[in-house]
């Protein structure tokens, strides 16, 4: 440019000059022309010079200043006026690109079809390193297919020379053919001359300062990518390394949530067994699916010999592993482990004198974590869990195996307990045969008949039983059948042993007429008939309550042979009372079908009924039908647990101490329109009753399993942390779980006694990566995470959580089973 501008202006000297001589007249239009062209190419070039710096800077200061907008952008291109430029269409065109990716595939997809507009390729490839170098990734985008390059492999700074340089502060390796060996043999590339790239350009791509990645651009062009391309794609490099690491946050962040909801579901799992070889398979199995583990090994111990044998193997090579391999005390990591009794960790066995393989022909060990099993300060046992290359095990497979340790002595201890309990059992049954009866397994099966844990959203059920001596004949059945809830009580004349084993015969009578849906006057029917012919010659007989309530209608069908009124309270508190107009079953065989009275009513939502046996209704108990309407309408706005409990409890209070004279049964039935929650909590196993109960009531709504585990995680979390933070495992507060269950979203609130904490720390929890398996907070982080809305209040001692149901709600986080 600035020879043109002294060419320009040295044209008219060299005219004065040729006029002189008497030639200038003839070239005189040359002479114009030529100084009016110099003229135009230097101003031209001058311009051009300006104009491309400041768009340069432009560029430059918009990458290293703020985020692009919409804005932004129509300012820029005002300022461009239509002129496409490589630094500044191409940076923001490759930025909007590389957001929000949620793979590092992703990454070189969409880096690779934005590049291709700015710059001719054949391939573009991001090799991904892990720490040290020591294994790498390779995601590629193949724009026009020229040959490929060989899968990840391991390895090291040694076998490319070159990445020093990028260590020490070198931007890119630019090179052309004929390539060196080194670079060469780093590629591994085709021998085929019509695949191998011509030019080949290698950058460093940092993360947090080092370089973390190489980007590799091909061509089989020679010397394909100018200077200014270079310069472009280095200032790219942090920007993809940004990119890189939050793709592989988000990659690894759906990981450990589909992690933690497996580990989540194992201490059920296991300590469900009695089986210790089905124990550990069901265990290896999640951890090697889950973690990506190789082989996990159970070594039990040998108190005699003081010796590790191997009980059990899962993994890849579990099949070629010889059950019964004998350690000795101290021998490998797996017998310092059993001997010091705390964990011992190698992530280089090869050079850890500490390590011995006992199968190396078969096994290939570099990483290694043995894990001690102990029950009561002694070691049982050892968790050892092996890995095929070097570095795999750090704190959080630490902390993870050492959970599953703790869970595993639990585990292994009730399984030898089960197995003692199984050798005596001969023993145990022929002492019973010379026992009159064994109460205590009789009083166990008539608890098993009663609807202890009867679940419905149209019913809520509490029930109240005390046998005048261990068991007795009072019955209760409420069933879901169809459209119909049959609600049923009854009473054997007479107690003890005798009515127990009749009401059970009549139970399996019950449960047959139930499932054929029958109404309720055929049902009583049949059971007279059932009890006339098999019972007659003992002289007994049976009161009987049967109805069937329609969940759709209200619609309460029922017939009552001789049994205590049933009390029906109405919303508006007025009493409707059930009496009886037949015979009790059994007294009558052939007439009883000509004297059946039955009825019906309607039944609103917020009614509740209330069923009792005689057993109730006496002097001494100071209860009778007037004292029952007057405890309902005083508890009307309890719970119907509040209400039998309080029945019950009453009227042992009033028997002073003495000996009640017959069996009691208390029911209170409340009838809905929605799933009502409220359930009282002091312990874990308070927890487990609560959560099979919330179970149970999403599989009747139809809930499908995806749903029922964010409702059975949400809970759960919350309620363990009411237990062990709020109360810190104090058995004598009550924390409560109460809301409303609904067939397309739920609404609970869990309160407790505890000190309650400072709200505002919740809102500083975020799913980081790295604190998801620190010590504590992770069931709020993962509860956050899974439902649509959570919020404390009361200084953190009351907690709502809601979650909508339906699979099209936006935004929803899909659970892996």
């Amino acid at each position: 440019m600035l020879f043109l501008i002294l060419f320009s202006a040295a044209i008219p000297a060299i005219a004065v000059a040729l006029f002189q001589t008497g030639e200038g007249f003839a070239l005189l239009p040359c002479i114009v022309f030529l100084t009016a062209a110099a003229a135009s190419a230097g101003a031209f070039l001058y311009y051009r010079h300006l104009i491309t710096a400041g768009i340069e800077r432009s560029a430059e200061s918009r990458l290293t200043s703020k985020p692009l907008d919409d804005d932004s952008n129509k300012e820029l291109s005002a300022r461009m006026a239509g002129k496409r430029n490589i630094e500044a269409e191409g940076l923001i065109d490759v930025l909007q690109a590389l957001s929000n990716k949620s793979s590092c595939d992703a990454v070189a997809q969409a880096l690779s079809e934005s590049l291709l507009e700015f710059i001719s390729f054949s391939r573009l490839t991001i090799s991904l390193a892990s720490a040290g170098w020591e294994e790498i990734h390779e995601y590629s985008a193949f724009p026009i297919e020229i040959g490929k390059l060989p899968p990840a492999r391991a390895i090291n700074a040694g076998e490319f020379p070159e990445w020093e340089s990028f260590k020490q502060g070198a931007s890119f390796k630019l090179y052309n053919t004929p390539f060196d060996n080194e670079l060469e043999r780093f590629f591994q590339l085709s021998d085929e001359p019509n695949t191998a790239p011509r030019t080949i350009l290698v950058l460093p791509v940092p993360a947090n300062g080092e370089p973390s990645a190489l980007l590799v651009l091909e061509s089989n062009s020679e010397d394909a990518f100018t200077q200014q391309q270079i310069d472009f794609i280095s200032r790219l490099t942090r920007h993809i390394g940004s990119a890189l690491k939050n793709a592989e946050y988000r990659m690894l962040e759906h990981t450990r949530y589909a992690q933690l909801q497996i580990i989540s579901l194992l201490p059920q799992r296991i300590l469900e067994s009695t089986n210790v070889e089905m124990i550990l398979q069901e265990t290896g199995k999640y951890l090697i699916e889950s973690f990506n583990y190789d082989n996990v090994f159970l070594f039990l111990v040998d108190d005699i010999l003081e010796e590790l044998y191997l009980f059990s193997s899962v993994g890849k090579e579990a099949d070629f592993i010889d059950i019964g391999l004998r350690l000795g005390m101290g021998e490998g990591l797996q017998g310092l482990a059993a001997k010091a009794g705390e964990y011992k960790l190698s992530n280089d066995c090869a050079s850890d004198p500490r390590f011995a393989n006992p199968f190396p022909d078969t096994l290939p060990v570099k990483s290694e974590i043995a894990i001690p099993i102990k029950k009561a300060g002694s070691t049982i046992g050892v968790l050892d869990v092996v890995y095929g290359k070097s570095g795999k095990f750090g704190e959080n497979d630490v902390s993870l195996l050492e959970t599953i340790a703790n869970l595993l002595a639990t585990a292994l201890v009730n399984a030898y307990n089960f197995e003692c309990l199984k050798e005596h059992s001969e023993t145990l049954e022929a002492y019973k045969e010379h026992l009159a009866g064994d109460l205590s397994l009789a009083s166990r099966l008539q608890n098993n008949l009663l609807p202890w844990d009867f679940v419905h959203p149209n019913l809520e059920v509490s029930l109240k039983y005390i046998p005048q001596e261990d068991i007795g004949g009072d019955y209760a059945k409420i069933a879901h059948q169809g459209d119909w809830i049959y609600i049923v009580i009854g009473d054997v004349s007479g107690h003890g042993i005798t009515a127990a084993l009749v009401m059970s015969g009549i139970n399996s009578e019950i449960e047959r007429l139930i499932s054929q849906e029958l109404h309720p006057s055929n049902v009583a029917y049949h059971v007279n008939n059932y009890i006339a012919e098999n019972f007659s010659f003992m002289g007994l007989y049976l009161t009987f309550f049967c109805s069937r309530l329609n969940t759709l209608t209200g619609r309460l069908e029922y017939i009552n042979a001789g049994h205590q009124p049933v009390i029906v309270q109405n919303p508006d508190k007025s009493i409707i009372a059930l009496e009886s107009s037949n015979f009790p079953l059994g007294l009558l065989k052939e007439e009883f079908p000509k004297h059946i009275a039955e009825d019906n009513i309607t039944v609103i939502p917020g009614s509740r009924m209330l069923l009792y046996t005689d057993g109730l209704i006496n002097e001494r108990s100071g209860y009778d039908e007037s004292k029952l309407v007057e405890i309902l309408d005083e508890f009307s706005d309890k719970q119907v647990n509040e209400v039998a409990e309080h029945i019950m409890s009453l009227s042992t209070l009033n028997l002073e101490g003495a000996k009640a004279e017959d069996d009691r049964l208390v029911v209170s039935v409340e009838y809905r329109d929605k799933a009502q929650i409220h359930e009282v909590f002091s312990s874990f196993g308070d927890i487990d009753r609560i959560e099979k109960k919330l179970v149970k009531l999403c599989r009747m709504l139809s809930y499908n399993e995806d749903d029922i585990m964010v409702l059975h995680l949400a809970t759960y979390e919350m309620m363990v942390n009411a237990v062990k933070h709020g109360h810190k495992f104090d058995s004598a507060k009550r924390a409560i779980i109460e809301g409303n269950v609904f067939k397309d979203h739920w609404m609970l609130t869990i309160e407790d006694e505890g000190e309650g904490f400072n709200i505002d720390e919740i809102n500083e929890y975020s799913l980081d990566i790295l604190d998801v398996f620190r010590a504590s907070g992770r069931g709020i982080l993962l509860t956050k995470k899974i439902v649509d809305d959570l919020y404390y209040e009361n200084n953190g001692r009351k907690v709502t959580i809601m979650n909508l149901v339906s699979e099209l709600v936006p935004g929803r986080v899909d659970i892996q089973p």
